[in-house]
């Protein structure tokens, strides 16, 4: 039987997946679990390693932490994102975490 806080994840994990590939227009898909090194929870958006949390308890330094480590596992080129549920919203009003750096990349990788 799956644990509670398990199934809690997958649901948040699968519910950004299907949000991102709308949104972004490309084929985002969940990571298989068991890997002997985590890769992030989502594939599929270039160059960015999404790693999902639904937690009751926002700690955003263990959160992008693990975000950063995931990232670094993958490449040197990829951007980490944590992606937070926030309590009681839609998925489209969850918080896409990312440290300064990360976040400054982005935007000069966009040109602007």
């Amino acid at each position: 039987m799956t644990h509670p806080n398990k199934a809690k994840g997958s649901r948040w994990e699968a519910a950004v997946r299907d949000y991102l590939s709308e949104v972004l227009g490309v084929r985002v898909e969940r990571v298989p679990a068991g890997a002997q090194i985590d890769r992030g929870d989502l594939v599929g958006v270039d160059r960015v390693v999404v790693e999902c949390k639904d937690v009751a308890r926002i700690d955003l330094s263990v959160i992008v932490d693990e975000a950063v480590r995931e990232a670094a596992n993958v490449g040197p080129d990829e951007i980490p994102v944590a992606v937070v549920k926030r309590r009681r919203r839609g998925v489209a009003d969850g918080y896409a975490v990312l440290p300064l750096w990360a976040f400054a990349e982005l935007v000069r990788r966009s040109g602007r």
